[in-house]
This record gives structure tokens, sequence and C-alpha cells, in this order.
């Protein structure tokens, strides 16, 4: 199972599983198209065949759906439901939902195809609810614990667990080197983009790059966290950024998380670093002038070694606050999936000559190094990259 990246394939699969499993399905691709920049996916496939596909969206990000059929058919589903869905033992009710929009599976790969986003309802703490026209399943018959709330099948954070606790494959958690098993949770709320620029903050305290451009500690670590939190809110809308938690019967988290990639999929063609005018104000602040010395250096460098324009899996940023744990293997093991379903190249700069081996490890090459001058300090930059044609 690999996460869809909605822009480049998201089409190809829905289109694969409707023809080949579920003909008489109610949704059509037209009414759900006008999310697909910002929709979740997830699929199961064999030799290359698409056998399982689940999509889903959740229902705080309907301001990004682009058409307005598509609201209205989103909005439907939420209709169908009456909020507050739930009162839970700490007395929290729930106004949001992680909505399945398509889903088409077989019975014994169920499970699997809704680990995705089972993980994003179980740590955002909502409930995961599966419309009754977005499938032909019926779920209360196969998944314990569903409730039937209107025309769709529903179920609680607590019950859950049944989604989440899989082995650790390509349809479950990712166990890193050290032992640990470890569930991507899309930074796509506000409490996620806070704790993921404190784990930047902390990341890039050292780093040479950023320590050329502010040599002054609590300003530097400033600086990386307000670029870190601006860059994953400019591009949440996508779905590819990530933070790695753990997670213990009952127990979702994300204030452990140890690690965060920010990430663009293949198909993004912007906002690789942010929008601009969201950006630039926190670059010019300690920089001044020379921003757009430092704009134009990032803009040439990642147009030239990226790869295609339009299909290239891309980092912007990856920080750690645990060392030799294994959660860079983990969380970059995801955009390098996204990109591979594409037929994509992997890309991203790196600035710290101790991670090199890392990421030569990984498959990616050195195309240019870069030397980043600034009053009087200096650091070497790499544009990095891995060619799929030479996987």
């Amino acid at each position: 199972m690999l996460h869809v990246t909605p822009m480049k394939l998201f089409k190809v699969a829905y289109e694969t599983v409707q023809k080949d499993l579920t003909p008489n399905t109610a949704i059509t691709y037209k009414q759900i198209e006008g999310c697909k920049m910002m929709h979740r996916a997830s699929h199961i496939s064999h030799d290359e065949r698409i056998t399982s596909f689940a999509s889903f969206i959740p229902s705080y990000l309907i301001k990004y759906v682009t058409t307005n059929d598509t609201r209205k058919f989103i909005k439907k589903i939420n209709g169908s439901i009456q909020y507050p869905l739930h009162v839970n033992q700490t007395n929290n009710q729930f106004s949001e939902s992680i909505i399945i929009t398509f889903l088409s599976a077989s019975i014994q790969e169920l499970k699997k195809v809704l680990y995705f986003p089972a993980v994003q309802a179980i740590f955002k703490q909502l409930p995961l609810i599966i419309p009754k026209i977005s499938t032909v399943l019926d779920i209360k018959s196969i998944l314990n614990n569903v409730q039937l709330i209107g025309d769709s099948f529903v179920i609680f954070p607590p019950d859950l667990d049944q989604l989440i606790l899989l082995e650790p494959t390509k349809a479950g958690p990712i166990l890193s080197k050290s032992g640990i098993l470890l569930h991507p949770v899309i930074m796509d709320i506000d409490s996620e983009l806070e704790i993921g620029s404190l784990i930047m903050r902390e990341a890039f305290s050292l780093d040479p790059l950023s320590c050329v451009y502010e040599p002054n500690m609590s300003k530097r670590k400033s600086l990386v966290q307000k670029l870190a939190k601006t860059i994953a809110q400019d591009t949440l809308d996508r779905g590819t950024n990530y933070l790695m938690c753990q997670y213990t019967l009952k127990n979702a988290s994300i204030q452990q998380a140890g690690i965060c990639a920010i990430t663009s999929p293949p198909g993004s063609t912007d906002r690789f670093f942010g929008k601009d005018h969201s950006v630039a104000p926190i670059m010019f602040r300690h920089l001044g002038m020379h921003m757009f010395s430092v704009s134009k250096l990032l803009n040439r460098v990642h147009k030239q070694h990226s790869g295609q324009r339009d299909n290239h899996g891309y980092v912007a940023m990856l920080g750690s606050t645990v060392q030799n744990k294994g959660l860079g293997n983990a969380v970059l093991q995801i955009p390098e999936d996204i990109a591979d379903q594409a037929k994509a190249d992997f890309y991203l700069e790196n600035s710290n000559t101790n991670n090199l081996k890392f990421y030569t490890g990984r498959g990616l090459v050195v195309q240019e190094e870069v030397e980043v001058k600034y009053q009087g300090r200096s650091c070497m930059c790499y544009a990095m990259r891995q060619d799929y044609q030479k996987k």
C-alpha cells in the first residue's frame, strides 16, 4: 500500500478501481475532482495493478475545494451526520471528521487500505465517516464497533485501534531501524504545524546554512521556526507534510513526535518554499535586500537539478530531534514511495556535510555543490537527486 499523490495518480487509481471492482458506485470522479489537489488517498496494488483504493478528505479543509458541485457533495455528506456526533468519556464533542469519499476494497484488504485515513482520525481525535454512497461494502458487518448514523458508517477514535495496530509493512506502520513503530500523521491543523515548526527550530539550530544567514542562535531559531510553520501552512493542502508518531493502545499523541518532513509531491509546480508573499516578509526581517539573491539562488538550483519541473518529489525541510534511531529513513520512505509511483525523480538540498552519507546511502547523488556566502560567512550547499530512471 502506498499513499497516492493526488495531483499525479488520483484519477488513474480511481478509474482503475472503479472499473475493476465497483462499477455501480454512486460517486463519480467528476463529483470529487474539485478537491483532488488536497485529497488524501491510499491504495494497495499487486503486480502494478491497483486492487484496493480509499480516498478521504478532512471536513475542516472544505475551504480548499475548488468547485461548487464538489462543495455541495462534501456538504451533503457532512449534512447527513448531525453534529455533535458523539460525546466521549472526556466530554469532547466532535464537530469535524475524516470523510471517506471513495472506498473500494476486498474484505481481506479493507483494514490495510483504511490504515492511512484511520491514522489521521485517531491522532487528530476525529471520527472516521464512511458514507454509504462512497462504497458498496457493508462496513458494519466487516469491522467491529461501527455505528450506523443516518446514511453513514461511523467509527469513533476509541474504536480505531483495529485499523491502526497492523504489522509494519507498506500497508501499516513503518518500523525504524531501532525497532520503533511509527505512524505518518499529516500536518494540516495548527497544533501539528506548531509541533513541526518546533522540531525544525531545534533540528536546524546548528545547520550550516542557517548559521550563515543568522549567526545569533536565538534569532536563528526564531527564523527557522517561523519559516517552517509558514511553508508547512502554505502547502498543507497537498497532504504531504508529515510528523512521524508512536502509538500505544488508546494513546495517540503528536506531542512525542521526533521528526518532521515538509515535502511537495510530483505534480507540484509552485510553492516549493511556500508562498512568496508570506515567506518574503520573514526573510526580509533577517536578510534585508539580500533575500532576493537567496531566493534567486534557491530557485536556480532547484530548477536546474530537480528533474522534470512538473514531475519530481521534493523535500523542502527535514528535521529530527532524535538521532541514530532510523527516523530519517522512516519519514523519507513516504515521499520516496510517492515519487516512485509517479515515476518521478526525487530531489532535495542539503547544507550539512554530516548528512551526505545518509542521503547518498538512500540513492541521492550530488548534482552541484554551491558555496553560499553572506557577510563574511560561508558554507556549502548540495543539490541532490535520485533519478527514477537509474533505479
